[in-house]
């Protein structure tokens, strides 16, 4: 759904816009409250490489990433973000 999936890049956004890790895991917090998907598990996904890459060239393609402060503008970088809210909430999950 939609807002599982606006939820899982909200995360990757705090993390690209670095913000502090209090504020972070409040957005963790109400997510868990709310059921909301932070992992690629709870997404119903296992993605592999090519798809984290597929996913990623099309968040770059969408007109609202310019709307990021953060300085991310390339697949890897993309990825790299996915990889590091999955494992931000992996660990938040215990």
């Amino acid at each position: 759904m939609h807002g599982e999936r606006v939820a899982f890049g909200t995360l990757c956004l705090l993390i690209a816009e670095d913000y502090p890790d209090d504020e972070i895991g409040r957005v963790l917090d109400l997510c868990v409250a709310c059921g909301l998907p932070i992992t690629f598990e709870a997404l119903g996904l296992d993605p592999s490489q090519d798809d984290l890459e597929k996913i990623a060239k099309a968040a770059l393609a969408a007109e609202s990433w310019l709307a990021s402060p953060a300085d991310i503008h390339d697949v890897a970088g993309v990825v790299s973000l996915m990889r590091a809210a999955n494992a931000l909430g992996i660990s938040a999950l215990g």
